[in-house]
């Protein structure tokens, strides 16, 4: 069988797999007490995100079997799903909601000589980033501190999103759909390929998130945010690299500064695109 058509079974598989798992894992972690309360109070299963991380992989690994030239996207998909969902799901697991945003983690251990899980998660995470843009990825100098950003704020811009049903899936599986295009209208058939295999793994934990069935949380919106960075990094010119690194900034700031909910329910268009992402209290939205 040529190599696209491999690719295209792997594809499926993944597909196959990542609807298995759905069916499989939120049970599992319901059972071992994963449950967070969601923004109506209804406790939901969290973590749901480990569907992405153990959904992709197997794809991830099966075309980097069928197609061994040029591996840089793949393996830099690989080490952030796993990476960053091992850092997302300690954060899951111990972490506390006393403190909220950099902000919040940096204040705790400056007056309270406090470590939090959050901490931990944000210096892991710049680490794993720089790993990932200097020797998977393969920048260098400048641009491997710009990629290094984008990644890690990448991760955590998923995590920015990800307080509504949906939310966080959403937007980043319209990014990854625009990579995805991107990759395959230049040719790189390939690499288009292995963002597909994170796409779909998304796809079918978006499904659960956006009915408020399990949440992502911290375990895949920021692997699915990492991952999106990466295949956006893949599917720009060198030089926009910069340009993605300053509009991540500016959401953060943002986000330090105002509500995203807030904002989005103030105006109608930003409110119907992000109710067509999940299900939504209108009463609650506002908070």
């Amino acid at each position: 069988m040529p190599a696209s058509g491999l690719t295209l079974v792997a594809l499926i598989g993944v597909a196959v797999w990542a609807r298995t798992l759905v069916s499989v894992i939120p049970p599992l972690l319901r059972r071992w007490g994963a449950l967070r309360s969601n923004f109506r109070g209804d406790q939901i299963v969290t973590c749901g995100g480990s569907i992405v991380v153990l959904g992709a992989l197997p794809g991830l690994l099966a075309l980097q079997a069928i197609h061994n030239d040029n591996p840089d996207l793949r393996q830099a998909l690989g080490y952030a799903l796993v990476a960053f969902g091992a850092l997302g799901l300690v954060d899951d697991i111990w972490g506390s909601p006393a403190s909220r945003g950099l902000r919040g983690h940096v204040r705790a251990l400056l007056r309270e000589g406090r470590i939090t899980s959050g901490l931990i998660k944000a210096v892991g995470g710049l680490l794993a980033a720089g790993l990932i843009a200097s020797f998977a990825l393969s920048y260098k100098g400048l641009a491997a501190f710009g990629a290094t950003l984008a990644i890690a704020l990448g991760a955590n811009t998923g995590n920015l999103l990800d307080l509504r049903p949906g939310r966080a899936g959403g937007v980043l599986l319209v990014l990854l759909t625009f990579a995805i295009g991107t990759l395959a209208w230049f040719g790189d058939r390939v690499s288009a390929a292995a963002v597909a295999t994170v796409a779909i793994a998304a796809g079918f934990t978006q499904w659960e998130d956006s009915a408020s069935r399990l949440m992502l949380g911290d375990t895949g919106s920021n692997a699915l945010g990492a991952a999106t960075a990466i295949a956006i990094l893949a599917s720009l010119p060198p030089d926009r690299l910069w340009i993605l690194v300053a509009l991540l900034i500016a959401l953060h700031l943002a986000a330090e500064r105002w509500s995203l909910t807030k904002i989005i329910a103030r105006y109608r268009l930003l409110r119907y695109l992000d109710g067509l992402t999940g299900v939504r209290d209108d009463s609650r939205d506002g908070t």
